[in-house]
Parts: C-alpha cells; sequence; structure tokens
C-alpha cells in the first residue's frame, strides 16, 4: 500500500505551533516581529485523509445552507469546474435545488478527486466553514 503525503506550503510565520493555517496565506501563532526559517515552511504534513475529510465536511455545510447566496456561488463554481457543468446562477427556489443535488455529487467524487479540489480551490472548498457553529 501507497502512503500518499501532501506538504502544504505557507509564507515565512505562517502554520507554526501547529496551526495548520490556510495554504499560501500570511497567519499563524508567532509573536510579533518573530518570524520561522524558511526551512520550517515545510514542516506541518497534513494527513490526506483529514484533508478529505475536512472537504466533504465543509462541502456538506455548504448544501445545508443553500438558502444563502454564499453558498450557492461556492457550489456553482466548484460544480463548473469539477462536474463540467455551466450554471451562471442558482437564484430563485430551484436554484437552491440544484445547489444541494450538485454539492451530493460534489461529494461523491473520489478521494483524488476531492483532494485536487482542495489543493486547487482551497478558499471555494472551505468556503463551507464559515457556517460551522462556534
Amino acid at each position: 500500500m501507497t502512503k500518499l503525503t501532501i506538504r502544504l506550503k505557507g509564507g515565512a510565520g505562517s502554520g507554526n505551533f501547529g496551526h495548520k493555517g490556510r495554504p499560501g496565506e500570511v497567519g499563524g501563532s508567532l509573536p510579533r516581529g518573530s518570524s520561522a526559517s524558511a526551512s520550517d515552511n515545510t514542516s506541518d504534513i497534513m494527513d490526506p485523509n483529514e484533508i478529505v475529510r475536512d472537504a466533504r465536511s465543509s462541502l456538506k455545510l455548504l448544501s445545508r445552507n443553500t438558502a444563502t447566496w454564499a453558498a450557492r456561488d461556492s457550489i456553482m463554481l466548484l460544480a463548473n469546474k469539477y462536474l463540467g457543468t455551466d450554471y451562471m446562477s442558482l437564484g430563485g427556489e430551484e436554484g437552491k435545488i440544484t445547489a444541494r443535488r450538485l454539492a451530493g455529487q460534489l461529494l461523491s467524487l473520489s478521494n483524488a478527486d476531492i483532494l485536487k479540489m482542495y489543493e486547487d480551490d482551497y478558499s471555494t472548498v472551505m468556503h463551507g466553514d464559515m457556517f460551522r457553529s462556534r
């Protein structure tokens, strides 16, 4: 069995102290004025199973919140790219139903496709996190 590992690289100072951060975005937990060495940028290796679990969870949250334009737009963008659909808008009650159907189709993609989607479109995939109860 082959083990798949993914290295996520961020800018200097991102992703420290066990904080995953957001790939390619400024962030992390270093005190102000501190910076990580360049060699630290690839020290965080995320488990692909964790990535898939997080991405699927976020997509489920999007599918449950299709009453919002933000959720429908995220689903539409992902569906157009990964399912080959060609939607310009998902407005009205029909748009909510279509968005839920498309989210279900996105969730049925293979783990490899979900990983690719996460790598290429992180902020859109993880947009569902904004709907998570805090």
